[in-house]
């Protein structure tokens, strides 16, 4: 987890945020539960799982959007793009979330450290909504609980992108 919590809603202004976030990681050979990029509110506690939580997990061969639980909201099988997670190989991933269209995208590729066009999937979700102005942690996470599997996390980067309440709330469509 990274040490400094963030916020969504920034000022009296109410100017939300937009974020991107980019890894690289492999995971061993053996199942196990995977990885998974999360973001908690300051006051999450880990015993009681609340309805406050997000995720994207990258386990067994699916990436999938977990917002309050454990079960996925939306996944995708990485079989129809002919990707393996465990396969030891170094994997890339990149989600983006932008707050004016509510949109988060995910994308992943096994080649290249260069961000694909296409995302592996979208989804829609009001992230301002889920925490309000309530700080929030932002990290990646793996649990091996009775399994083997190890993942290895090569490099992160996160960027918050404040934007300005003046902005409309429909995105720009691409011609």
């Amino acid at each position: 987890m990274y040490k400094k919590t963030i916020r969504f809603v920034e000022g009296k202004a109410r100017n939300f945020a937009s974020f991107s976030t980019y890894f690289s990681f492999s995971m061993s050979h053996e199942n196990g539960n995977g990885l998974d990029f999360v973001m908690v509110p300051r006051t999450f506690d880990v015993n009681v799982m609340n309805n406050s939580s997000f995720g994207v997990s990258f386990n067994e061969n699916h990436v999938g959007i977990d917002v309050g639980s454990l079960v996925s909201v939306k996944v995708r099988n990485l079989s129809s793009v002919n990707v393996v997670l465990n396969h030891g190989e170094k994997l890339h991933s990149w989600i983006d979330y932008e707050v004016t269209s509510k949109r988060l995208e995910i994308r992943l590729s096994q080649t290249s450290s260069t961000r694909p066009n296409d995302p592996l999937f979208l989804h829609s979700i009001d992230l301002s909504k889920l925490w309000n102005d309530e700080e929030v942690f932002v990290g990646l996470s793996s649990s091996n609980g009775n399994c083997s599997q190890t993942s290895f996390i090569h490099s992160w980067s996160f960027k918050l992108r404040p934007v300005p309440n003046w902005m409309h709330s429909q995105p720009l469509h691409r011609l």
